[in-house]
């Protein structure tokens, strides 16, 4: 693969990748996940479907600031190969194709913050204070998960929306359930 190439790709890969998403489209640009990719901090927040659509165009708002990003730099990026393999650019031109790239790599990892203030502010103050115990959780997710390897705990009965594996014969069987 060609250096200018294999850049180009290293570069926009991510941006397209934040592009995809599990949702479906609408029409009307607006993607609705699915009914269980959210259900359980939905029932334990007691989230109305209106709460949720507002935290996914959140989400949705920071993935389009982060995908914009990418882009640039990607296209930056295909510039800098580009006048590189022509031989024709100037040291300053290049230069100046190396700061921007630099810049927009410093603007990354984007800050959640802004994004986080707007997510809070779609949620009621009861909702709200249910969330510090959630961040609990979380914390203790990696210590209760060895515990659960350990046998010292059950893990949950249900992890995930179910999906279906594919064993090396090609016979579809259920998540969990090993076909031999």
């Amino acid at each position: 693969m060609k250096p200018q190439l294999f850049a180009t790709v290293l570069f926009i890969a991510p941006a397209l990748l934040l592009g995809q998403n599990t949702g479906t489209d609408t029409g009307i640009g607006t993607l609705i996940y699915p009914g269980p990719y959210y259900a359980d901090v939905k029932a334990y927040l007691s989230l109305t479907d209106a709460q949720i659509q507002s935290l996914q165009a959140v989400q949705d708002s920071r993935n389009q600031a982060l995908q914009n990003i990418y882009k640039q730099i990607g296209q930056k990026n295909t510039t800098l190969y580009q006048l590189l393999e022509a031989g024709t650019a100037s040291a300053a031109q290049l230069g100046q194709l190396l700061l921007d790239i630099h810049s927009l790599q410093k603007q990354l990892p984007l800050s959640d913050g802004p994004y986080k203030s707007q997510s809070l502010n779609v949620l009621t103050a009861d909702q709200k204070a249910k969330l510090p115990k959630l961040s609990e959780a979380l914390q203790l997710q990696s210590a209760a998960g060895q515990a659960g390897m350990l046998l010292l705990i059950d893990y949950p009965q249900y992890i995930g929306p179910p999906r279906m594996l594919t064993d090396i014969a090609g016979s579809v069987a259920p998540a969990g359930v090993v076909s031999k």
